[in-house]
This record gives C-alpha cells, structure tokens and sequence, in this order.
C-alpha cells in the first residue's frame, strides 16, 4: 500500500511538473507575441531553471533579447539552442542575423552555410549571403548565389537587378532578360528601367531606349542623363520635330550650358527649316565654346539657307581652319556648294570628306556621284552611283537604273 502511494506520489509530481513548465513556456510564448520582451524573458528563464534541455525555450528567449536589442545575449540563447538541436533551423536563421548586427559577418556566413544544409531550397538565405558577397565586392560569389535564387523562382526584384548588374558586362543578354524581369517584380523600379534604356542606347535600338527611358521619367527620373538620351534617341531617329522637344526640355530644367545641346536642338530647327532658330543655338553652342567646330559648319549650312553666303563662307571656313579635316564640314559645305550648282567646289570638299572618312555616308557618296555627273565624267558618277545604292540609298538606285543602265 505504501509503495502504491509513493509511486501515486512521483506521477503526480511529474505532472506538476509539466504542467509548471508548460505554464511558464506557454505565457512565456504569449508575452513574446505581444512583445513583452522583459517578462517573456521571465518566463523562458523558469522554464529553464526546471528543465534545462528546453531548446524551444532557449530559442524563444533568443528572440525576446532580439527584440530588446540584446543581440549579444540573443547569440547566446540560440547557441544554447543549436548544442541541444544541431539542426535547429530557426535557431541559425535568427543567430545569423544576430551576428550581422553585431558586425561578426564571418560568423553569420558559416550560419547560413548550415541553413542552406539544412533546407537547400530556402530562397532568402541565398538572396542575403548574395546581398554580403555584393558588398563586399566579391562578385563571382554574389551571382552564383543570385543565380540559384532565381533559380528556385524568387520574387524579389532587387534580386534580379542585382544579378542584372553583374552580367551587363559579360552577357548582356542574360542582363536584359533580368532586368525587364525587375520591371515586372518591381514596376515603379526606374533603375531598371533607365539601365534597359542605356543598354538598348548602346546597342542603337532607339526606338526601344526611347521606350524604356520615357517609362523611367513617367516613374519621376529626370534626370540630365536620361532626358538627354531620349532626345539623342529621337535625333538618331531623324525625327527631328520630337527631338527637338526633348532637347528644350532638358535646357528648361537645368538651365543648361551644355555646348552640344543647342548644336543639337540647332541641327533639328535646321532639318524643321527653322534655319532662323538654329541660327540662335549655333549662336549660344559657340558662345559657350569659341572652338567647337560642330556649330560653325551647322551655322553656316543655316546661314546659307537664310541667302546669306558670306557669313556661310567665313564659318565653313572658321571650321576648316579649327579643324583642317573635319569631314563633316567638308560635307556641309560640299552640300551648299552642289545646291549652289558649283560642282567643281563641291566635288573638291566631297573627295575631302570621303578622304577623311573612310565610313562615309551614302549620302555624300551619291552626291559626289552626282558632282560628277554634272561635270560630264558618267563613269566615275556611275561607281558612286552603284555604290550608294547598294549601301541602300534610294536615290542613289533611281539614278543608277536611269542613268547607268549596261555601264
């Protein structure tokens, strides 16, 4: 009967017990969710002092200290965690950020080498040990791990911009399809969107620069760099109306100084025969520069629209004289010259700036045939002729069919 008791005694013991430990654990956990980090504490230390292998508890205490910012003590917590449950991936999860608070980055890599052990699929521990290995520049490591997030199909886009940034100059393709992946993520990122325009910039798809940056404004990037492209983009273009739109938006918003700018708005009013305004530009783009070749040539062009040949001729040869083989020049004056129907003129400066450019244009390859022409030699007018057309120049294949035929 006696015994009977002691054992009734023992059972009921160890029930007490229990139950005073999950008492303590359970509130412990309850104060924790509402962020009494003090008492929770309380509470885990009880539990603790009753049954020390607890690793819950040491876990959940971990976090409480997290909370207070304790991030030493925390360490200790989830350490006391990981001796009694080596496996215990939240334990390292949370130790891990404990570490990089502390600035011990060594230590939290070494915890997530054991996270990704333990659960190899899990995408943020790969996104945050790239996130490290960015940083600290070591970029082979940072894109593997980028790599195998996107691998496993993450949906963060700082992920894909990151390893966007690390195959813009090794495969370019790669970078592409990750940054428009951002643009899906992360819409409103314009970052993504001005590097898809710089690229494609880069690779003379205006069309699609223009696309990319005009959603990076809309996203507020206003920028001098990006508004510029969009109007070099347009100029590329020959669309000349829209460029020039673009280029006076940039030189409201910052009051630019910016030599190349008027030339370039210059060049536009010229194409738009607003040769009055591209007069001011050229203007303003040699006040700001009393050098730049560029806007003589293109003030002259305008001067000798506007009939006023000698000002024309003292900056074509301002121009030369700056630059004794500025093609471009040689070109310009080569088309006042034809338009004046002095071939023999114009023939001398277009054989100077095909002489001085070897990649000339069709253009002035089928003027100077046309030079000749006019001068009688139909032979040497027929290979330019042939030439142009063949670089795709259609005035040049109508001349050539009309006035080449068998030759």
């Amino acid at each position: 009967m006696r015994r009977n008791l002691i054992i009734v005694f023992i059972l009921c013991s160890i029930v007490v017990f229990s139950q005073s430990v999950g008492f303590y654990y359970n509130r412990g956990a309850e104060r924790l969710e509402k962020k009494d980090y003090e008492n929770a504490i309380v509470d885990f230390k009880e539990v603790l002092s009753k049954k020390r292998d607890y690793y819950e508890a040491y876990h959940d205490m971990g976090k409480a200290y997290m909370g207070l910012g304790k991030y030493t003590d925390a360490i200790k917590s989830f350490t006391s965690a990981i001796k009694l449950k080596n496996d215990y991936f939240s334990a390292y999860l949370f130790r891990s950020d404990c570490y990089l608070k502390t600035n011990k980055k060594s230590s939290a890599m070494k915890d997530m080498a054991s996270i990704i052990k333990i659960k190899p699929t899990y995408i943020p521990v790969y996104e945050k040990r790239g996130d490290l290995y960015y940083a600290d520049k070591s970029l082979k490591k940072a894109e593997l791990d980028f790599k195998k997030a996107v691998k496993l199909n993450t949906k963060r886009g700082l992920t894909y911009y990151n390893l966007a940034e690390l195959q813009s100059k090794s495969d370019i393709d790669e970078a592409i399809k990750n940054y428009k992946k951002v643009t899906v993520l992360s819409p409103k990122n314009s970052k993504a969107y001005k590097k898809l325009g710089n690229i494609y910039y880069d690779k003379k798809d205006y069309t699609k620069s223009i696309n990319y940056l005009g959603k990076a404004v809309a996203l507020e990037d206003y920028s001098e760099e990006t508004l510029k492209k969009i109007a070099d983009s347009y100029f590329k273009l020959e669309k000349y109306n829209e460029a020039e739109k673009a280029y006076s938006k940039v030189l409201k918003i910052y009051h630019s100084r910016d030599k190349k700018l008027y030339s370039r708005r210059g060049q536009c009013y010229v194409e738009q025969k607003k040769y009055t305004l591209a007069v001011k530009d050229f203007n303003k783009s040699i006040a700001y520069d009393r050098s730049y070749v560029d806007a003589y040539f293109h003030r002259a062009y305008a001067n000798s629209k506007l009939n006023k040949e000698k000002l024309a001729v003292r900056d074509f040869t301002k121009a030369l004289q700056l630059n004794p083989k500025c093609y471009r020049a040689y070109e310009k004056r080569g088309q006042y010259y034809f338009e004046t129907k002095k071939y023999k003129s114009a023939l001398t400066d277009f054989n100077a700036a095909i002489k001085n450019n070897p990649k000339s244009d069709a253009k002035t390859i089928y003027l100077r045939g046309a030079c000749y022409s006019n001068l009688s030699n139909m032979k040497a007018a027929c290979l330019d002729l042939k030439k142009a057309s063949e670089m795709g120049y259609e005035p040049a294949k109508k001349d050539f069919k009309r006035n080449c035929y068998g030759m």
